[in-house]
């Protein structure tokens, strides 16, 4: 490969995921669970997140020969912020811990049912075929 140290730059790459990574889920812990109750009753903003996400990654994409290194660094940190935001209201509003049968009130019981509680009969929706 002529010259070219491939090791160095698959680690600043990986340097840039770890990092991306990182603000993500730090965006997501730190202000997730504000942010799902503030936005859950406007669905719309969740949409309108997720198309800012496809805009920025398409954006970044078309214009990366054309804008500078720290401008792609700087729409790659708000893509990472945008994408902690979108997942923290996905998984906080869809939890799937509030559903589980091992969560300490299960949502057929009006108190904590005991370890012993059967869990409901689940039916087939109508449009599934019976088997």
């Amino acid at each position: 490969m002529g010259g070219v140290d491939i090791q160095s730059i698959m680690r600043a790459v990986y340097t840039w995921m770890v990092l991306g990574m990182l603000l993500t889920a730090g965006f997501g812990v730190h202000h997730g669970q504000h942010l799902a109750d503030q936005f859950r009753p406007h669905p719309i903003i969740l949409i309108v997140a997720m198309v800012a996400e496809i805009g920025l990654v398409m954006g970044i994409s078309w214009g990366f020969n054309k804008i500078s290194a720290g401008t792609a660094a700087m729409l790659f940190f708000v893509y990472a912020a945008l994408n902690g935001f979108t997942l923290s209201i996905i998984l906080l509003t869809f939890s799937l811990d509030r559903y589980s049968w091992r969560s300490s009130r299960p949502p057929h019981c009006s108190e904590p049912c005991p370890s012993s509680a059967t869990p409901p009969k689940l039916t087939s929706p109508r449009w599934a075929p019976s088997s």
